[in-house]
């Protein structure tokens, strides 16, 4: 099959390609496990399929499985070429699945070739021919646990082969379809997949015509060659392998297969379910799943609706949702019908009933009702029999209340009724008249108030029983009410109330006195009888004043007497008189009102006032006499609002004030005057204006504010450029006034050069540009700005005007220009042959003439044109080089980095010139000298930008010890963290370290440790050794903010940070706390330490408990699996405190009883038999409710 034609062309559908005669259109579609339709066709020129290097694609000494479809015609070249293998240029190790050239014994057949680093050799070959235009599957299989490779062809063992396991890592990738030596093939390639395990032969036949699936981890690469069009190839695994499409290879329809996954199956059942007592069911995908099927494998099936509550009695439509293990999904709706057939349950409750007025009484179901409850939550009261009651029912009566729910179920409960009569009788009174006799007295008897004609009772006929008050005297004269008490049979009781009338006929006497009365803001004045009254009396001692006149005086009556007349009398009917004089006084200030004013000042800054301006209608009950106001006069400092006092005197000598607002307004411009002004950008490409340097002189009477914009000016801003000064005076006007701001050149080009090319086609001209730049950086351009360099010289150049622009880096300031190349001569083709022995490397040239090293003719083949004994026809000799350009050197004569070492030598990576024995040793996780140690010695330059968390030991050990400084935070957690030392060059975090529930005994391996820009966390680390000592810490000497050790139960030994406590070193809150005796607190570790005086900054605890802390309650570990530990902190807790659990469905779990004081407390999950699920911890107290999520994994 020739595939070294095809043809392309494009029309309004697509891309079309012409492979082989055979038609394919192009469509974008990129969805997953659709049936296998294309593949990929080498036309065995130049064109493969590139996968950069990556760690999964890493095989070290581990097992793998090379596996893929392909297709190949009958070989015509020599060669041997590779469908997949992990090298392009010649290099040890390597690891590859080839086809075999014309060249015996491998004609047609495959060849599994495996080299080690250590120059272990083999090549497995097929036993079977496979260049017969046919499809066939081949897998090839490195398994180490029985050290083999094995090469199956088709599904079928074909050959296999015992080695010597060995790292095969070329550090080159994947190649797919040639490139390897610049050997190329025509073949066509499909569903490959490279697996980092061995397939068994059962997985091998059962790939063959089947997807994998993505998410196993063990499918390290998988490329469907579906894409289609494009460069890229994509890997459908999780690992996002993708490769480059290298010179336009093509697709075909032409597929070894194209059965896939089809998707699943939904298919459902109905069913019928009891609500039960919690009038909630949760229905499962099992209830309602009739045998759904997906033939990729089921990965999950969910229901939707899934909970049925009481409002869904009756039949419900649900759907089951069902996913295979490629998210492809199918759905189906079954009938779910929800009962309810549990009956309510009812609580009576005993009542007493009165009969009323007619003798009857009547209860209702809700009388008798105490509480019921359903499991769909309504109890409906339906009867209560008997439920009406008369006279002959008093006492004890036993009832029945029947309820129901809404779907129809009943239930039913008794209740004691007791009928009483509590209804009062009707009491009806008599109105009697009695007189006083001689001594003043009277009285009555029940008979004289008891109406018997107009009273009643419900049940039996009343009687009085007393009347109060039934004697009266003096006091009593006129109307008395009196209250009559009548009952019945029953004890029932009832009151009614008469009016007594008792007469008197004799007349009262009367004293008067002298007073005086002060007239009011309205100059007027009046008094009442008792303010001349002095004394009276009555035979009943009654005296009541009836008037004085006159009674009103005024203005006209001041300074005089005045005669009055008081007339008294005792209620009767009978009245007395006398004289009293009365002195009018007028004691009333003046009412002083005041209005606010507003006043401008003049073009001096000065203004005055009247009292007429803030005047308001003042007045005074008699006259005013004189008005005044103070200050009277304001200034510039007087802008605003301003308290005067405004005084008025009346006519009498009464003095009265008030205070007005008198506002002063400054309404005069200020004077703004401009000046231009000329700078340069600062070396960062900014420039700040402040408005002095474009200020000639501005003013204002009352003083100005001077602004200017725009005020900044970056490379955009380069030349003339208006901008705006404003004077504001303090009263808020405003004048502006406009300046000329030149912003002088920041980049200057101050020559650009070229040379021509030196002959046609050579692309040698050069471009050389020379420029300044008042900051930053300056970078290079001849394509417009599309990419920079930092040299100013642009060598081989072609022909042509490039657009040439300086930019200073760093600032965005930039200056363009222009320059043409001009091109050179005509030239002829070359071969390179700089060793004249006739071959060539296939390097030529066009030129003029015949470079050094040229000749017209050679012959092609030259692996090293330095070297005229190596070429083609040399014969091999064992100095380390390929003598014949076979494409193979004995591995440990090698130096593939030409440092002077090979793998004989010691060479541990001969990759790498700078890596050999007697290298120094450098910060780079690589061992550099090759004696088996990495990093040993270098010194620690780097800095790690970024938050580090270590969970296990592991992390700890693999952390570079070439970092001094973390540029973040540092996290240090888990129970399997046991050692820092590899923290040894640790010096500085800028963020925040916290320390937590690790297994660390000390923390040892933090020495270098001197600086943290956060807070120190130490807590909770009470697993494996437990923290004692948290030596490791002695030259720690600042920490930025907080610092916290607390709940390390084991911790006494505090000494490693007694000085950084002496010297003030935290810059937050210190809170040490629940440790061990010797590191309580601050000054626990001052005793202890036997340090000097503690230094705590101004507003910094010593001690738990001196600092107020917000409450918290924190959690670890979450999620838990077996217990978890409950800390409080800054919580009051008492005896009656409680820790709450609740699960997802608000019912709870579990309670945890709290001790006064407790701050920690532990949590069985195993022995209270906690089910996998979210919960909420609830602690409450008498001042505060704490919630925190937990999530329980058994």
């Amino acid at each position: 099959m020739n595939f070294s034609s095809i043809n392309y062309y494009v029309s309004s559908f697509g891309l079309y390609v012409f492979c082989i005669g055979v038609q394919f259109l192009f469509t974008p579609n990129f969805s997953y496990c659709q049936a296998n339709q294309y593949s990929v066709c080498f036309d065995g020129i130049n064109d493969f399929i590139s996968v950069p290097n990556s760690p999964t694609l890493t095989f070290g000494e581990n097992s793998f499985t090379f596996e893929l479809w392909f297709k190949k015609d009958l070989t015509s070249h020599p060669h041997q070429t590779n469908l997949i293998t992990n090298y392009k240029v010649v290099t040890v190790p390597f690891v590859g699945v080839f086809i075999g050239g014309t060249t015996e014994p491998y004609t047609g057949k495959l060849s599994f070739h495996y080299r080690t680093i250590i120059n272990q050799e083999y090549q497995l070959k097929s036993t079977v021919r496979v260049d017969d235009g046919v499809w066939h599957h081949v897998a090839a299989v490195r398994d180490v646990n029985e050290s083999k490779l094995k090469l199956y062809v088709d599904g079928v063992l074909n050959a296999e082969l015992a080695v010597a396991n060995g790292i095969v890592d070329s550090g080159q990738g994947i190649i797919l379809g040639g490139a390897t030596l610049n050997r190329f093939m025509e073949v066509k390639i499909d569903q490959v997949r490279v697996w980092g395990k061995a397939l068994s032969s059962s997985e091998v036949v059962a790939n063959m015509n089947n997807c994998p699936n993505p998410q196993d981890p063990d499918l390290l690469a998988f490329w469907d060659m579906e894409e289609q069009q494009g460069t890229t190839i994509y890997d459908q695994s999780i690992y996002n392998n993708h490769g480059l499409l290298v010179n336009g290879v093509a697709r075909g329809n032409d597929v070894p297969y194209n059965s896939c996954c089809d998707g699943p199956h939904a298919l459902c059942k109905s069913a019928t379910v009891e609500i039960g007592n919690n009038g909630q069911i949760v229905i499962s995908p099992s209830l309602i799943d009739a045998g759904s099927s997906a033939n990729c494998g089921l990965q999950s099936m969910t229901v939707m609706p899934n909970t049925l509550s009481c409002l869904n009695i009756g039949v419900n439509l649900v759907t089951l949702n069902v996913t295979d293990i490629f998210s492809n999904t199918d759905t189906c709706d079954a009938i779910v019908t929800l009962k309810d057939e549990t009956p309510p349950l009812v609580i009576c409750k005993n009542h007493t009933s009165t009969i009323d007025m007619n003798g009857q009484s009547v209860i209702t179901t809700s009388d008798v009702y105490l509480s019921g409850s359903d499991n769909c939550g309504t109890v409906n009261l339906q009867t209560v029999s008997p439920n009406s009651f008369d006279c002959s029912d008093l006492g004890a009566n036993i009832v029945t209340l029947t309820v129901s729910d809404n779907n129809g179920n009943t239930a039913s409960c008794s209740a004691t009724v007791t009928v009483q009569d509590n209804i009062p009788p009707t009491a009806a009174c008599l109105n009697p008249t009695v007189a006083l006799d001689n001594a003043g007295n009277a009285s009555i008897s029940n008979a004289d108030v008891f109406d018997a004609a107009n009273s009643s009772d419900n049940c039996s006929t009343p009687y009085p029983v007393f009347v109060t008050p039934n004697t009266f005297d003096c006091s009593n004269i006129g109307a008395n009410t009196v209250t009559l008490q009548i009952i019945d049979l029953h004890g029932n009781t009832a009151l009614c109330t008469a009016t007594v009338t008792v007469e008197d006929n004799i007349a009262p006497t009367v004293t008067c006195k002298n007073t005086s009365v002060t007239l009011n803001s309205q100059g007027q004045a009046s008094i009442q009888p008792i303010e001349v009254y002095d004394s009276g009396n009555d035979n009943c001692g009654n005296v009541n004043l009836q008037s004085v006149s006159p009674n009103s005086f005024d203005c006209s009556n001041v300074a005089g007497a005045n005669t009055v007349t008081l007339t008294v009398n005792d209620g009767n009917g009978n009245t007395g008189t006398c004289t009293a004089t009365v002195t009018v006084n007028d004691n009333i200030d003046p009412t002083a009102s005041c209005k606010n004013h507003t006043v401008a000042l003049d073009n001096s800054g000065n203004a005055s006032i009247t009292p007429a301006d803030v005047n308001d209608g003042s007045s005074d009950n008699c006259g005013i006499g004189n008005i005044s106001v103070s200050p009277s006069s304001f200034g510039c400092a007087n802008v605003g609002a301003n308290s005067v006092t405004l005084t008025v005197t009346d006519v009498n000598g009464n003095i009265s004030t008030c205070t007005a607002t008198v506002t002063v307004e400054d309404n005069t411009a200020p004077t703004a005057l401009c000046q231009n002004f000329t700078t340069d950008l600062d070396s960062d490409g900014n420039y700040t204006l402040s408005p002095s340097s474009v200020d000639n002189g501005s003013s204002d009477a009352c003083g100005v504010t001077l602004s200017v914009s725009p005020n900044t000016f970056d490379c955009s801003n380069i030349g003339a450029n208006t901008v705006t000064l404003t004077a504001t005076d303090p009263s808020g006007n405003t004048a502006t006034c406009t300046a000329t701001v030149t912003i002088d050149a920041f980049v200057t080009i101050n020559g650009i050069t070229s040379t021509a090319e030196t002959c046609a086609g050579y692309g040698d001209g050069t471009i050389t540009v020379k420029a300044t730049a008042l900051g930053g950086t300056l970078m290079y351009s001849i394509n417009g700005g599309n990419s920079y360099q930092g040299s100013n010289v642009f060598n081989s150049v072609s022909p042509g005007t490039y657009s040439v622009v300086v930019l200073a880096q760093g600032t965005g300031c930039q200056e363009p220009g222009s320059v043409t190349v001009d091109p050179g001569g005509s030239g002829s083709t070359w071969y390179k042959d700089l060793d004249g022995d006739g071959y060539t490397d296939g390097i030529t040239t066009t030129a003029c003439s015949s470079p050094a090293g040229y000749v017209a003719s050679a012959q092609p083949g030259d692996c090293d044109d330095n070297n005229a004994a190596v070429n083609p026809g040399a014969a091999e000799a064992c100095n380390g080089l390929d003598d014949n350009c076979d494409g193979i050197i004995p591995v440990d004569e090698q130096d593939n980095d030409g440092d002077g070492y090979r793998v004989c030598d010691g060479d541990c990576n001969d990759n790498d010139a700078s890596i050999h024995p007697g290298a120094t040793e450098v910060c780079n996780g690589i061992d550099d000298d090759c004696d088996g140690q990495i990093d040993e010695g270098a010194t620690a330059n780097q800095v790690y930008v970024g938050n580090v968390i270590f969970t296990n030991q592991a992390a700890v050990d693999a952390f570079s010890q070439c970092y001094y400084k973390i540029q973040g935070n540092l996290t240090i957690s888990g129970p399997a963290v046991n050692s820092l030392a590899n923290l040894s060059n640790l010096q500085e975090v800028t963020g925040n370290v916290l320390i937590q529930v690790t297994s660390l005994p000390n923390l040892n391996g933090l020495d270098a440790l001197t600086t943290i820009g956060g807070s120190l966390t130490i807590k909770l680390n009470n697993y494996g050794a437990k923290l004692t000592s948290l030596s490791g810490l002695g030259n720690l000497t600042t920490i930025g903010q907080n610092l916290n050790i607390s709940f390390n139960f084991s911790l006494s030994d505090c000494c490693s940070i007694d000085d950084l406590l002496s010297n003030a070193g935290v810059g937050g809150v210190t809170s040490i706390h629940h440790n061990a005796s010797g590191c309580q607190s601050v000054a626990d570790i001052g005793n202890s330490c036997g340090g000097g005086s503690i230094i705590i900054l101004p507003g910094n605890g010593i001690a738990f408990g001196e600092t107020a802390e917000q409450p918290r309650m924190s959690l670890f570990p979450n999620p838990a699996t077996s217990e978890v530990t409950i800390l409080l902190e800054g919580l009051a807790v008492t005896n009656d405190t409680k820790v709450l659990l609740y699960d997802q469905f608000g019912r709870l779990a579990h309670t945890l009883e709290l001790a006064e004081g407790q701050e920690v407390a532990t949590l069985k999950i195993d022995a209270n038999e906690l089910p996998t699920g979210v919960y909420q911890v609830v602690l409450k107290t008498s001042s505060t409710q704490l919630v925190e999520r937990l999530i329980i994994k058994n």
